[in-house]
């Protein structure tokens, strides 16, 4: 068989294979006949090299774009950033952030609201002439979002997010959902000249992963930060009540000591891996000392103090935290002074609603 029956026999199982999923997804059986099944073989040939990946605004913020474009950045041929509404993420996801569905993780939106609107999420298209299928790589390089399946090594498995849900990071799971996503989130006019890298798109790469990496090292901001920020302000709640009790401010001390160290590696920024190693290290006794101090706390006649470390051993110790209401914390930190941004009410909110699914 000659180069050009090669070629014409990949299309047609690429055709076949976009036909397939429209017979599995009767939801984008109008995108197929509309828009997948048109494209020119040009086109067909390029598809099973290309990827789709969004990340999602809460996965910016723990930095799951940092090992990811270390590995996969080289690869983008377009991007865009964009704030998604409600409207706009499902257009994104036809098979539903909104579901009664019982298989699937995804049934609330109230949470998905505000993490899109509150933050942007960005769009990769990316292009690896020497990977056939590279989409089925990519996904199985994110890994699963089920905690009990995932594979170790996977991005998912690494981050050991309570978000399973939520997901971090979207990759499109076949071609026709590939397809149909990359033309609702860059929304070209012609999909078929934008999936065929017009020359211009190709001779601004370099630019355009300047860019998004100057971008992304300016705006990088973990859930962490602002669990160390929120606990910083607790604890300064508590020395102000505790100043006759040496004990415990020895306790505050420590845990302040701990959380400003661990902010230097962030600021430091050593990369992903090395960055979690060193904060694992310098984070290892927290609970230990907060368990101290609730102990010695919970011998003193004092209403606010113990409240405040009661709070803080809520967003500290594991037992704690898997049965925190995010409401009542949040009204018992305000009545005792501490008073939440909105950006720290929605992380906290996010972290202990996922948390409890695990």
């Amino acid at each position: 068989m000659g180069p050009i029956s090669q070629v014409a026999q990949r299309n047609n199982e690429v055709q076949e294979e976009i036909e397939a999923s429209s017979q599995a997804y009767p939801e984008l059986r109008w995108f197929y006949e509309k828009v997948a099944r048109t494209l020119p073989e040009r086109t067909l040939c390029k598809i099973p090299y290309m990827a789709f990946v969004v990340i999602m605004p809460d996965g910016l913020m723990q930095g799951v774009h940092q090992p990811f474009l270390e590995e996969y950045g080289k690869y983008v041929v377009a991007y865009r950033i964009r704030t998604l509404n409600q409207e706009d993420a499902e257009r994104l996801y036809f098979d539903g952030l909104v579901t009664d569905n019982s298989c699937r993780h995804i049934k609330s939106w109230w949470i998905k609201n505000k993490l899109f609107e509150l933050g942007e999420s960005i769009g990769l298209l990316l292009y690896n002439p020497d990977e056939y299928n590279f989409h089925k790589l990519l996904t199985e390089r994110k890994g699963a979002s089920d905690p009990l399946i995932v594979r170790k090594g996977a991005m998912r498995y690494n981050y050991r997010t309570p978000n399973k849900t939520f997901g971090l990071l979207h990759s499109s799971d076949d071609l026709l959902s590939m397809l149909y996503e990359i033309d609702t989130y860059f929304e070209p006019d012609d999909l078929n000249d934008f999936l065929n890298f017009q020359d211009a798109l190709i001779s601004e790469k370099v630019s355009h992963l300047k860019e998004y990496f100057t971008y992304f090292h300016t705006a990088r901001i973990e859930y962490y930060r602002v669990l160390y920020r929120v606990k910083s302000r607790i604890i300064l709640g508590i020395l102000s009540d505790a100043r006759m009790h040496s004990g415990i401010v020895k306790y505050c001390l420590q845990l302040l000591e701990r959380y400003a160290e661990a902010l230097r590696v962030v600021q430091l920024n050593p990369g992903y891996v090395q960055e979690r190693s060193a904060i694992s290290e310098v984070l290892a006794q927290e609970e230990q000392v907060m368990a101290s101090m609730k102990r010695q706390t919970e011998q003193l006649n004092n209403y606010r103090l113990s409240t405040l470390v009661l709070c803080l051993a809520t967003l500290t110790l594991e037992a704690k935290f898997r049965e925190a209401d995010y409401k009542m914390l949040e009204a018992v930190l305000e009545s005792q002074g501490v008073i939440l941004t909105q950006f720290e009410k929605t992380v906290l909110e996010s972290t202990l609603f996922f948390y409890k699914k695990l």
